[in-house]
C-alpha cells in the first residue's frame, strides 16, 4: 500500500479483533475503498474518502484469504472447499475441493488468472481461475 497518500486515508478503520489483510481497491463502484479481513471478523469494505463501512460479509467459517484487485476478486477457503468470488457483488464464481484435507493458505496471483493453496496435505496447488483443472507443486 505503499502509493496511498497518508492525507486520504481515514485515521481509523474500526474491524474487530485486528485484520489479517488490508488491501487497496482501485476502483470498487464510484470510489477507491479499502478492503478488510480478519479470520473471525469478516471481510469489510471501506471508504477510503470518509473511512465509512461500505459492505461487510461474514466469513467466521473461512480459514484463508486472498484478493486480486486487479480483477475485483477474492478468494476464501473453508475446511476442504475453496470459492473464488466477485468483490462486486459476493457471487462464488468458481468452487474447488481440496483433495488433501482443510486448507490454511492462499494466495491470487498479480493478474488474478492462477490461485494458488496449500494445507493440511503438504501439497501446494495451482488452481487456473478459469477453469476446474489443478496442477500439483
Amino acid at each position: 500500500m505503499t502509493d496511498l497518500k497518508m492525507s486520504r486515508i481515514p485515521a481509523r478503520l474500526s474491524h474487530p479483533r485486528g485484520a489479517s489483510v488490508v488491501a487497496r481497491v482501485p476502483h470498487s463502484g464510484v470510489e477507491e475503498s479499502i478492503l478488510s479481513w480478519s479470520l473471525s471478523g469478516g471481510l469489510r469494505l471501506w471508504s477510503m474518502a470518509s473511512g465509512e463501512l461500505l459492505r461487510f460479509r461474514r466469513t467466521i467459517d473461512h480459514q484463508a484469504f486472498a484478493f486480486c484487485p486487479l480483477r475485483g476478486n477474492y478468494a476464501l477457503a473453508a475446511d476442504d472447499r475453496i470459492f473464488l468470488c466477485s468483490l462486486e457483488n459476493d457471487e462464488v464464481l468458481r468452487e474447488w475441493r481440496e483433495p488433501d484435507g482443510r486448507v490454511s493458505a492462499l494466495a491470487l496471483s498479480p493478474d488474478g488468472r492462477c490461485l494458488a493453496s496449500a494445507g493440511e496435505g503438504k501439497v501446494a496447488r495451482l488452481w487456473p481461475t478459469d477453469s476446474d483443472s489443478v496442477a500439483h507443486l
